[in-house]
């Protein structure tokens, strides 16, 4: 009886402090429909400070959520990186060694520990040799990175590890100075042994690796410049231009032995000497993968041209006369290097990345392209003497690829035409005369050359050769090279990162 008497005057105090609440501005107590309305409105005010709060205490829930996540997406990060390199210490330790030591194929697992000894992680790695020919290029590693603390988050860095190569650039001079005239425009690096005259366009670094050098009439410095600085010219980017100390040294490393070694024991395509006096095998590259061979059995040697290899004027040796067919041949993918153990004329368009050595001259006498052009295809020609465009080259000329003329140059002889005074032998046929073979347009070659001699593409005075030079950098090129590309360090290094 006492407790309902308790609940009755509890109810009745709930009731009287409701009422007080309903006042209005003057202190009159609200009645009949006004106090419902007032009602409402303060159940509503506290509605809406609860879905506030509550938004509020979500926002603050997801917030922290979210850094803990950074934190161990950070952490799954740094582990993964700390799996690439040691992978890469572990090459250098075991070059060969493509099995982390376990002779067995992966995937490798590893814990990670902090600088205390205390386990924070683990990386796994997936290691993927690329070889050709037998020969190992280059090492893919795939380290997965994830922590203790969440190991369902994980973060992954891919690299490719290989020597760093040619195509890092888009000319390399390995001996002779060079000059780089009104018409010629660059695009990647320029890196020189000597010194370089740069009257054109260069839109990247210009690199001589000498303080000064003898800049003479041959190279446009006219009083002859003794000791003219590494670097110099007309050209208008001049604060791209480095010499002497400022300018890491390039040692290029051409790999013929072994790769005629290999192309003969891997499954490469072997082109024996030919026998015949400046013959060789002319290879079309098709756009289905294959390559038509021809042997050229004669050239057409009744005119002279003047030849910046021999310095002087000698009979002209480019222009195909004769050849025979040999057969259309598949480039393997597995040894996709063709060596010719003669001089080759190269051609077509290009499926895949494919290289072609020769211990004699390389010549161009086409248009050389790519069917696709997002990395999946690529030509490097490495000849031991010179590589040439030739006397019949197209008048507007494209060439995709890595050039290089390991102890001749990458160049056009200098033709003559009837009109320029000269006569036989030292004039072209008629058929070239003029501007149908001896002064061409433009040419374009998107990759890179490098010649141990002065290039010349272009010779004003006469004129003769491609007035109009552009030289574009394929970055596409330097990740995935063709097999066997002439390398610029011995050191293996990333030629490729990335996050997946």
């Amino acid at each position: 009886m006492e407790n309902q008497r308790s609940k009755i005057k509890d109810q009745q105090n709930r009731s009287a402090r409701l009422r007080s609440l309903l006042q209005t501005a003057n202190g009159k107590r609200l009645t009949g429909p006004t106090a419902g309305f007032a009602l409402i409105a303060i159940v509503i005010l506290a509605g809406v400070f609860l879905l506030i709060g509550t938004g509020l205490a979500s926002y603050l829930l997801t917030m922290q959520r979210a850094e803990v996540y950074r934190v161990s997406d950070e952490q799954a990060f740094q582990i993964a990186e700390a799996g690439v390199e040691y992978y890469a210490w572990h090459l250098a330790h075991f070059p060969n060694d493509v099995q982390d030591g376990t002779g067995h194929n992966g995937p490798y697992v590893h814990t990670y520990t902090d600088t205390s000894g205390t386990t924070v992680g683990t990386f796994t790695l997936t290691i993927t040799p690329n070889y050709q020919c037998g020969v190992l290029q280059s090492v893919d590693i795939s380290s997965v990175g994830a922590s203790i603390a969440d190991p369902l988050r994980t973060k992954t860095v891919a690299v490719r590890y290989a020597q760093q190569t040619v195509v890092n650039y888009s000319s390399i001079l390995a001996s002779s100075p060079a000059w780089f005239g009104p018409g010629s425009t660059v695009y990647g690096r320029v890196h020189s042994k000597n010194g370089i005259r740069m009257d054109g366009t260069n839109l990247s670094t210009v690199e001589s690796e000498v303080g000064t050098w003898d800049c003479t009439s041959t190279y446009g410095c006219s009083p002859e410049q003794a000791t003219a600085q590494g670097v110099l010219g007309n050209g208008s980017n001049f604060a791209l231009w480095k010499w002497g100390s400022a300018t890491a040294p390039v040692s290029v490393a051409p790999n013929l032995s072994i790769m005629k070694s290999a192309v003969q024991t891997g499954g490469g395509i072997y082109l024996a000497p030919t026998g015949i006096q400046n013959g060789g095998y002319h290879l079309t590259f098709n756009s289905n993968g294959t390559v038509t061979v021809n042997e050229v059995t004669a050239v057409n040697s009744s005119f002279y041209s003047y030849s910046v290899s021999a310095g002087a004027f000698i009979p002209d040796t480019t222009l195909i006369q004769t050849q025979s067919a040999m057969g259309v041949d598949a480039v393997s993918p597995s040894c996709s290097v063709i060596y010719a153990d003669d001089n080759v004329w190269v051609d077509g368009v290009v499926n895949g990345k494919i290289t072609v050595g020769t211990p004699s001259n390389a010549y161009l006498p086409n248009n050389i392209t790519y069917m696709a052009y997002d990395g999946t295809d690529g030509l490097a020609v490495v000849a031991s003497q010179n590589v040439i465009v030739t006397l019949d080259s197209p008048n507007n000329m494209l060439l995709n690829g890595a050039f290089t003329a390991i102890n001749g140059v990458f160049g056009r002889n200098a033709y003559y035409s009837a009109s320029s005074g000269f006569g036989a032998p030292y004039i072209v046929p008629s058929q070239y005369d003029g501007s149908s073979g001896v002064l061409r347009s433009s040419l374009s070659l998107s990759g890179m050359w490098l010649s141990k001699k002065a290039p010349v593409l272009y010779w004003s005075s006469i004129p003769s050769g491609y007035p109009t030079r552009n030289y574009l950098y394929d970055g596409t090129f330097a990740s995935r090279v063709p097999p066997f590309t002439p390398t610029t360090t011995a050191q293996y290094s990333f030629i490729s990162w990335k996050q997946e």
